[in-house]
């Protein structure tokens, strides 16, 4: 019973992080620093075109997860030679 017990607050307190972290953005805050830096090591440097357009795309979800697909650094901005 005391088992059982301790597992089910273990359970509410786990759940009540995650609703903490989700209700202060802590989850999008993480998620853009990530992405952010897989842009600055792909190569796009701090003040460069495409690290201000990486900041306006990245506040949306949908393109911080796109981004996350690419698994090498040139497939992430492999594309920036072709704009120019």
């Amino acid at each position: 019973m005391v088992r059982v017990l301790s597992c089910l607050v273990d359970d509410v307190i786990s759940a009540n992080s995650v609703t903490s972290k989700a209700l202060n953005g802590d989850f999008t805050h993480e998620a853009i620093r990530k992405v952010m830096t897989l842009a600055k090591e792909s190569g796009a440097a701090e003040g460069t075109d495409e690290y201000f357009v990486a900041t306006k795309l990245f506040v949306k979800a949908e393109n911080r997860e796109m981004f996350l697909t690419f698994e090498t650094n040139e497939g992430r901005l492999g594309s920036r030679g072709t704009m120019k």
